[in-house]
């Protein structure tokens, strides 16, 4: 485990990709996932849909960790900037610019090794919890 973080809990779906830590942030969150082969495209990187999902992650835990509230994503746009492989672990920093009462708009850089791969920004709706 990163030193600075925990494991995240994360839903049935975010489990299944694989394990992550998580760490909260003055205004946002940081998360860590390491790279698995499972992970990688048949050309051997690391498949965008896999990257996107991390990133969707992300978002919705650092929305969640600034808001005490349920976040669910209702926009998500994504850059790819790099490949990534599984020669290290996926690192995301996401920042909540602007938070109201029920929405939020976020945003975030996916990296490998100091290299930017996906850029990456959203709006989750923020909701009671159940």
């Amino acid at each position: 485990m990163p030193e600075g973080f925990e494991p995240y809990k994360a839903s049935a779906y975010s489990t299944h990709i694989g394990p992550a830590f998580v760490r909260k942030e003055a205004d946002g969150a940081s998360l860590v996932q390491p790279t698995l082969a499972r992970m990688c495209n048949s050309g051997g990187a690391l498949h965008g849909g896999y990257m996107m999902s991390f990133a969707d992650t992300a978002i919705t835990r650092a929305a969640a960790m600034t808001s005490d509230l349920a976040p669910t994503t209702v926009s998500f746009a994504a850059e790819f900037l790099s490949a990534g492989d599984i020669s290290a672990p996926l690192v995301t920093r996401v920042e909540v610019p602007k938070q109201g009462k029920s929405i939020a708009f976020l945003r975030g850089l996916l990296e490998q090794n100091g290299r930017s791969l996906l850029s990456y920004s959203a709006t989750v709706m923020l909701r009671p919890r159940r």
